[in-house]
């Protein structure tokens, strides 16, 4: 005779928490790595490189701003959004 598992949907629970909160970690790391090759691209330099010639953009890197949230079917998941300054024109992110 089988025994019956009285906690199985206690475990199946646990799994899916812990999968949607793997998932919840790739999609911050993704778009957080999409908003940093996003200031790359637009201040024509990679984090802590300096300008090579004086026409490039004009902007800085200055750290980040306030944590923003994103809200989704799974949860929410906060963004730090990178920071710019010295910019003649006020960068906006397309993400």
């Amino acid at each position: 005779m089988k025994e019956k598992h009285i906690g199985e949907n206690e475990s199946k629970g646990i799994f899916y928490g812990e999968l949607e909160e793997f998932a919840r970690g790739k999609i911050r790391e993704h778009l957080q790595d999409l908003l940093e090759q996003e200031m790359s691209e637009w201040l024509g330099r990679e984090k802590s490189e300096r300008k090579i010639h004086p026409l490039e953009q004009p902007g800085y890197r200055n750290g980040y701003g306030k944590t923003r949230r994103f809200t989704m079917s799974l949860g929410t998941v906060e963004i730090r959004r990178p920071r710019v300054r010295s910019l003649d024109e006020r960068f906006e992110s397309r993400i």
